[in-house]
């Protein structure tokens, strides 16, 4: 919402997400969604920003996290540029961000490999938490 006007959850929620279903939030466990394919191309990159910013607010509307269920990235390795813009996009939203790996995520589709893996710098950074399997 605009800082500048003063108005309340329910209704900045409303105004932009109306389409979604009418849900008590007491209802809401986590915001599910997966293949985001974050990619340093235009336009994609700011569709990507637009869907994290989307995602993040109905996770922050409904107090509940957000799960990806893979492919954060659309590569394993990525420029520092794209992994610091992913960074400050999830660090934006106002809600937790738990996550695993994709295919498109890890290096040959390794998982013994994801310390090599920009989906591994989200982690140590704090942007994303990593659902089972090995610790960040």
């Amino acid at each position: 919402p605009n800082k500048k006007e003063a108005i309340s959850r329910e209704s900045y929620f409303e105004e932009n997400y109306s389409h979604l279903p009418n849900v008590p939030p007491s209802d809401v466990v986590a915001i599910l969604t997966s293949d985001i394919h974050f990619i340093i191309a235009l336009p994609l990159v700011e569709s990507s920003r637009e869907l994290v910013q989307e995602v993040g607010d109905i996770g922050s509307f409904y107090e509940a996290p957000v799960s990806v269920a893979g492919d954060l990235f659309d590569k394993w390795q990525n420029p520092a540029e794209l992994v610091n813009w992913a960074i400050d996009c999830i660090g934006k939203t106002q809600t937790d961000w738990y996550c695993i790996p994709g295919q498109h995520d890890l290096s040959y589709h390794n998982l013994n490999d994801i310390a090599k893996t920009s989906y591994h710098t989200l982690c140590m950074a704090g942007a994303i938490k990593h659902i089972g399997g090995y610790e960040c």
